[in-house]
Order: structure tokens, then C-alpha cells, then sequence
């Protein structure tokens, strides 16, 4: 598994493509149980807190099912600290799944302008 963290429009998707020839689309959260490119992760968590789904355990069985998947997730937990108590779960919920992948992926990357930095 490859993580691959960073800003929005930071260029994930462009060095997914370019490193390793895939091309990210939405996906639910079944779909990203099987595909190699998993885009948008950070919506993929939003659906399954709204479905109230246990985010930790979706991505135990995401770790497990599709331990070859190249993940983006943008970075949500930069910037003001919202108001609302929804969005600051799921900010939480966002950075403790990315935690996960990061221990269980063999490569963690974060991109800042189209630059990757190797964080593991």
C-alpha cells in the first residue's frame, strides 16, 4: 500500500498517474475495497460517518482487502478549527484512518506543489 497525502490540488493525482499509471474517479467506499487507485479518501470517510459506519474498522478491512491500493487523502486537519462539532469529528475521523493506512503502507508520501516528500 502507498499513501499519499497532501493539500488539495497539491498534484496527487498527477503523480499517481505519472509514477504509477493510474487514474483516480469517485468511488464508494465498496468499490475502494477493490480498486488500485483510491481517490478522495477523505469523502470515502465522510460517506461512511454519514451512514454512520465505524471508520475504524472500514479501514482495517480496506488495509486487509487491498493491501496493493495507492490511497490520496487530502490533508483536512490544516488550517482554522471549524465550529461545527460534525466537521471536527470527522477531521479526527480523516487523520486516525490516515494513521492506520501510514503504519500498514510501505511507502507514505505527502505532496506540497507537485513535489513528493517520502515520509516512510
Amino acid at each position: 500500500m502507498v499513501l499519499i497525502v497532501g493539500g488539495r490540488a497539491a498534484g496527487k493525482r498527477d503523480y499517481a498517474l505519472e509514477r504509477f499509471g493510474l487514474m483516480g474517479r469517485a468511488l464508494s467506499p465498496q468499490e475502494a475495497l477493490k480498486a488500485p487507485l483510491v481517490d478522495n479518501f477523505q469523502d470515502i470517510i465522510r460517506q461512511l460517518m454519514q451512514e454512520k459506519q465505524d471508520t475504524q474498522a472500514y479501514v482495517t478491512q480496506l488495509i486487509r482487502d487491498n493491501p496493493g491500493a495507492v490511497i490520496l487523502c487530502d490533508e483536512v486537519g490544516l488550517g482554522i478549527v471549524p465550529l461545527d462539532r460534525g466537521e471536527r469529528a470527522y477531521r479526527e475521523a480523516v487523520g486516525q484512518a490516515c494513521c492506520q493506512l501510514a503504519a500498514a503502507a510501505f511507502e507514505v508520501l505527502r505532496l506540497v506543489c507537485g513535489l513528493p516528500q517520502q515520509l516512510k
